[in-house]
């Protein structure tokens, strides 16, 4: 629906393996570079996700609602699951099996601070994000399950509420906002597990505000290469990187 957004996804995908790969590299003690500012900004590349995540899911939501006045959950959670839940148990299954079963056969020393049963209970139950901040250890390659747990978390919860304020979208999304960030402005603990919602809901409200023709102005060249520019700078130059979470 959104072609253009392809070549967007498959950087930010890039971004995350290129962090990945030296993360994954350390924890079983193999040779690694990491030392350009590319190599650190999987995180970041993660952040956009959400809120391209927001913006298209959102927008789909809104659409529907604005076309029949209701939303066919059942159809969501089907077409969300059958996207997201086979790659997710794949890299589940790959992490446990090698930290749990093959490392220790190989005598590759990796010292786990968690059960099997607690792994599995935290992943099956899209909490990788709550698992990574009890237990930092977890190894490289299920670390990277948080950001997903985070995104699953966010697709069960969207479109029950915008469903109940199917009237009021927009000002509802607006409010939220505004309370997600007030929390992280007076309550940062409430995010001690990178629960990050006001990204998708900001990508969500942006969404809307296309669809009624209110962010022409982003169409102005000028302004496109500014965020072009911003954008290529985040991910190349650590001038924009910044250790405050709300700024």
């Amino acid at each position: 629906m959104l072609p253009n957004l392809n070549a967007l996804r498959i950087f930010l995908a890039l971004a995350v393996v290129l962090f990945h790969i030296p993360t994954i590299s350390s924890t079983v003690g193999f040779a690694y570079f990491n030392a350009s500012p590319i190599f650190q900004k999987g995180e970041l590349a993660v952040l956009y996700f959400f809120t391209l995540s927001g913006f298209l899911i959102i927008r789909n939501i809104y659409i529907e609602l604005q076309q029949t006045g209701n939303i066919q959950l059942k159809r969501f959670y089907s077409r969300r699951a059958g996207r997201i839940l086979p790659p997710y148990l794949l890299v589940l299954f790959i992490g446990l099996c090698l930290y749990h079963f093959v490392l220790p056969r190989m005598g590759i020393p990796f010292q786990l601070d968690y059960s099997l049963a607690e792994a599995l209970f935290y992943n099956i139950f899209f909490l990788s994000n709550v698992f990574k901040t009890l237990y930092p250890n977890i190894g490289g390659i299920l670390s990277v399950l948080w950001s997903i747990g985070v995104e699953e978390q966010f697709y069960l919860i969207c479109p029950p509420l915008l469903l109940f304020f199917r009237k009021q979208v927009a000002h509802f999304l607006w409010l939220s906002i505004f309370v997600l960030f007030a929390l992280l402005l007076f309550v940062p603990s409430f995010y001690q597990y990178n629960n990050f919602f006001f990204y998708f809901a900001f990508g969500g409200l942006l969404s809307i505000l296309a669809i009624q023709s209110k962010l022409k102005w982003v169409t102005i060249s000028w302004v496109q290469w500014i965020c072009l520019l911003f954008f290529l700078a985040s991910f190349f130059t650590n001038y924009l990187a910044v250790e405050n979470h709300f700024f």
